[in-house]
């Protein structure tokens, strides 16, 4: 595939993960900007504190299926392995930095889940079960989506991916879990 075409769809990538479904999606339902309410991100878990739970659902649908579409299509017009995974850190990175909100977005939970979905679906089989199991166990969504990321490479070593997608696995899964610092720092406070 020629390097042009490979540098536009990782740019194209960029700009469809910055598409902010819950930013929009607040907006129509009349907040104005969702990033001035709770924990100040467009993400599903905030955007439903204010408009409902199955607003959740709805956001972590349209985030993850914007990232497993998108690499979809890359992967159906027959783009290499390394173009995908820079295709997908730029689908992540345009999920949690947004061009159209001044580069600020979500903490890429979604996103991360249809990246996964698509690129190595096995890690789900590890994941979702931790994030249920943490999620009953702490009743915080933040806290459950740490727990079942940080198994992400574990899980990812243990299925035997190619070092590309390790690589890609662990990536994703700490800056996702970065995002979620303060998430993590509340819950610790709160267990002192």
């Amino acid at each position: 595939m020629n390097l042009f075409f490979s540098y536009f769809a990782i740019l194209c990538a960029y700009l469809i993960g910055s598409i902010p479904a819950g930013w929009l999606i607040a907006r129509a339902k009349g907040i104005q900007n969702i990033r001035e309410h709770g924990s100040g991100t467009i993400g599903a878990t905030n955007v439903a504190r204010f408009l409902g739970v199955h607003y959740f659902f709805l956001i972590f649908f349209i985030d993850a299926f914007k990232a497993f579409g998108a690499l979809w299509i890359l992967n159906k017009f027959g783009f290499s392995e390394k173009t995908l995974f820079f295709a997908a850190m730029a689908l992540l990175l345009g999920n949690t930095r947004s061009f159209f909100l001044q580069f600020t977005g979500g903490k890429g939970v979604a996103t991360t889940f249809g990246l996964f979905l698509f690129l190595f679906p096995q890690l789900l089989l590890v994941m979702l079960p931790i994030w249920l199991g943490v999620l009953a166990l702490t009743r915080n969504v933040g806290i459950a989506s740490s727990a079942a990321l940080f198994s992400a490479p574990f899980a990812a070593f243990f299925f035997g991916s190619s070092m590309l997608m390790l690589l890609f696995v662990a990536i994703a899964a700490q800056w996702s879990i970065f995002l979620h610092r303060e998430n993590l720092r509340a819950w610790l406070q709160k267990k002192q």
